[in-house]
């Protein structure tokens, strides 16, 4: 009876890879973005004498960057492949 079900297996590839909805284009253009917000917006806060809140959006773009070129990579790189046995009768 295995040797008849192993007959009639087909297999089956399933890809699931990650959705590219945001080029790296786009991502930059978000970073861009943001830092057009935020560094006039720490300037003046350092002009009006809160001069410690001037590094902060540096170390905010100093993170965001990278984390968004780090998820650029791995959807690139993610292609997980799942078999399954489908028993046709």
């Amino acid at each position: 009876m295995d040797g008849d079900a192993a007959e009639g297996a087909t297999n089956i590839a399933l890809v699931a890879r990650r959705n590219n909805s945001l080029s790296w284009g786009g991502r930059l253009l978000i970073l861009g973005s943001l830092a057009a917000v935020v560094l006039p917006m720490s300037l003046g806060f350092a002009l009006s004498g809160a001069w410690l809140v001037f590094p902060f959006p540096g170390l905010e773009l100093l993170v965001v960057g990278p984390a968004l070129r780090l998820t650029d990579e791995q959807r690139a790189a993610v292609a997980r492949r799942l078999q399954e046995q489908l028993r046709i009768r």
